[in-house]
């Protein structure tokens, strides 16, 4: 595998898992599945983040948010997207686990479509500000998520008290305008040096 982490993004579109249980099989990798990848670019890499892959941390470092994209996205429906780190503060120690670092929602799919989904006429809300990836030192590699979800309509979500510890599945279970399952994502590793 040359080096590279295996996802398991065809867990998702298996009906009768149900949203914890898919990202616990997620979290042990992920297999690429172009339908169901969220193209995620940031400025210092050419081309986008490949899922599972490391990355070195000035390549995913900067100062706004990536550009998110999605050909898979319905037009006319609407989205949520989530950037979580489940190795908040360490791997070893996980305390702060998904520690959240963008929450947008409301997003068009003809956005996503195009990679264009934020702005001043957008519809798209952000919840919580973008804030890059930024693993303590010392602490090995954190894994960083990008989940999409598909929404039921317009949703009217506040910002959570804190970035740690933001349960990503709770979250979900609470917004009943939330789909269970994420339609796409896309991950990758990153350590800061010693």
């Amino acid at each position: 595998m040359n080096g590279k982490f295996l996802c398991l993004l065809v867990l998702l579109s298996a009906p009768n898992l149900s949203y914890a249980s898919a990202v616990k099989q997620l979290e042990a990798g992920c297999e690429e599945t172009s339908s169901r990848r969220l193209e995620v670019r940031y400025n210092r890499l050419e081309g986008g983040i490949i899922c599972g892959d490391p990355y070195d941390l000035t390549s995913v470092t900067q100062s706004h948010e990536p550009q998110v994209k999605y050909a898979g996205a319905s037009k006319g429906a609407r989205y949520t997207l989530i950037m979580a780190d489940p190795d908040a503060p360490s791997p070893m120690s996980p305390t702060k686990r998904y520690w959240l670092h963008w929450l947008v929602t409301n997003i068009e799919g003809d956005d996503l479509i195009r990679g264009d989904i934020l702005g001043p006429k957008k519809p798209s809300l952000t919840v919580e500000e973008y804030e890059g990836p930024s693993p303590p030192r010392g602490s090995g590699y954190h894994r960083y998520y990008f989940y999409l979800f598909e929404q039921d309509g317009l949703l009217d979500i506040n910002a959570p008290p804190q970035r740690g510890g933001f349960d990503v599945a709770k979250f979900v279970r609470d917004h009943n305008g939330l789909r269970p399952i994420p339609v796409a994502l896309n991950m990758f590793y990153t350590e800061r040096d010693e």
